[in-house]
């Protein structure tokens, strides 16, 4: 249903926008412009959400308008997020050179970003005022945050009264709600919190999808938990006081999307094998190692993220298990150290992400015990903040020289030489090197990389004063590629 997931989606949207805008990002006029557009004519359109999923059901034009907001909501929370992402990392390459005796004493103001907002947000303002003309021709009202004004058969709750202390009665009479949306109630009450839960699992018995956004101070879920079959998408990512999951946790077995990073979890509930329709996991564990994953163990799981593992030494054997995994996060788990070499066994993998896993060292050569290249599927490989990287994982890049289209690495003080075999990457498109003071040159045959379209090199004084157009010594190698970022020193 359009309706179960729009109010959530305009939220997150209207909160990445509010970030955007409230950081130190300077950005171009006519960029920040579009951007305060966008927030008006969704903050709009919002402001009637709860009048349209009361007529939604009576009104097929209007269910049409709500599905077609829900795509546009979606692209509009892709492009933010990936300005916010490029934001970032460009600040965090630039302040890296700023010693900690200059930051302890001054405020480094935010820079005019050099990067460019997507396209895409013009054609997405514009899509949304064609639609906004329709939207306004249903005369929806704003109604007021009154539970007993609300149809009984809404799907969709959302929780976001800073001073809400307990959870109102006409709530009760609520039989069909799918979402229910925690985004800000009373931190100090434990009680409103505990009592949402308790309201989902006695009310709620059809729910399909639990977030709590907000900090909580829940310890635990009940065991009762297990009574909502039909969980499908659950976000514990406030509840940083949360030290354990039930032990009927492994009863809901139709959980598809599992977020519970950030929460200090001492180990996984046992019989975690069973959740066997997920298909998103981010976890953060403070245990040394995580147990093997065995076969016919989470087939379906596409994105695995492991976040602030800092005790996690090494990643779970049976990897080569998760035979539909296309994305693998590892972020802030100081100390990993390598990856295994079962990855090479992940032929659907498109997606591989290390970032500030200081210690780690990726180097994975061929031996001789490979007896073919592996023929692999990656497409991005980003690696970010660690002092220990040397070299690029060989063995899963040569395998996806037909795929691979880009790689980003930044801030990786000891960070050399790139390998001689980069040139045989040939489908590569992109590639971004921030903050790698001691990475010199280019390798020989750069130029062989006909599909290569974006350069990036910055922070990098030596490799740059290499690069510099017509003159450098590296030139040769990259001038055959359009977009080229590299500044002149």
């Amino acid at each position: 249903m359009a309706e179960a997931f729009l109010s959530a989606i305009a939220a997150t949207v209207l909160e990445q926008i509010a970030t955007v805008v409230s950081e130190e990002i300077r950005m171009a006029y006519n960029v920040r412009n579009d951007i305060e557009k966008l927030k008006e004519t969704m903050s709009r359109i919002q402001a009637v959400l709860l009048d349209a999923e009361r007529q939604q059901h009576e009104n097929e034009s209007l269910r049409r308008c709500m599905w077609k907001l829900k795509e546009i909501f979606y692209d509009a929370e892709d492009v933010i997020d990936d300005f916010k992402c490029k934001s970032l990392r460009e600040q965090v390459a630039h302040d890296h050179n700023i010693s900690k005796k200059v930051r302890a004493l001054t405020k480094v103001p935010g820079r005019p970003s050099s990067l460019k907002l997507p396209g895409k947000l013009k054609d997405i303002n514009n899509r949304l005022n064609e639609l906004a003309t329709e939207w306004d021709s249903f005369n929806l009202q704003q109604l007021k945050c009154d539970p007993k004004a609300v149809d009984k058969n809404v799907r969709h709750l959302s929780f976001c009264g800073s001073k809400l202390l307990r959870v109102p009665e006409a709530l009760k009479d609520f039989k069909n709600v799918r979402t229910v949306l925690v985004q800000e109630v009373s931190e100090e009450s434990k009680r409103i919190h505990e009592s949402i839960i308790d309201l989902c699992v006695s009310n709620f018995k059809h729910l399909r999808a639990l977030r709590l956004r907000c900090y909580s101070p829940l310890t635990t879920l009940p065991n009762s938990i297990c009574s909502l079959k039909h969980l499908r998408d659950l976000d514990l990512t406030g509840c940083r006081s949360m030290g354990k999951l039930p032990f009927s946790f492994y009863k809901l077995r139709c959980l598809q999307k599992l977020k519970i990073s950030g929460i200090p979890l001492k180990y996984l509930p046992d019989r975690m094998e069973s959740l066997i329709e997920l298909r998103h996991l981010e976890i953060t564990i403070k245990a040394k190692h995580l147990k093997e994953i065995r076969e016919g163990c989470w087939t379906r799981l596409q994105h695995l993220g492991l976040i602030e593992c800092d005790n996690l030494e090494c990643l779970p054997k049976g990897l080569q298990y998760l035979t539909s995994l296309r994305r693998l996060d590892l972020v802030s788990c100081s100390k990993l150290v390598s990856l295994p070499r079962s990855l090479i066994f992940l032929t659907r993998l498109e997606d591989l992400r290390v970032s500030s896993c200081k210690k780690i060292n990726l180097q994975m050569e061929p031996t001789e015990f490979d007896v073919k290249r592996p023929q692999l599927s990656l497409k991005t490989l980003s690696l970010w903040d660690s002092d220990e990287l040397k070299d690029f994982p060989r063995l899963l890049l040569q395998g996806s020289s037909s795929t691979l289209q880009q790689i980003q690495i930044g801030i990786c003080n000891n960070f050399e030489v790139l390998p001689t075999w980069l040139r045989n990457l040939t489908s590569l498109r992109k590639l971004e090197i921030l903050n790698c003071p001691k990475l010199s040159a280019l390798p020989e045959g750069m130029e062989r990389l006909t599909r290569l379209r974006q350069l990036t090199i910055k922070q990098c004084p030596n490799l740059s004063i290499r690069c510099r157009p017509y003159v450098g010594a590296d030139w040769r190698k990259i001038a055959h590629v359009q977009d080229r970022d590299t500044p002149e020193y």
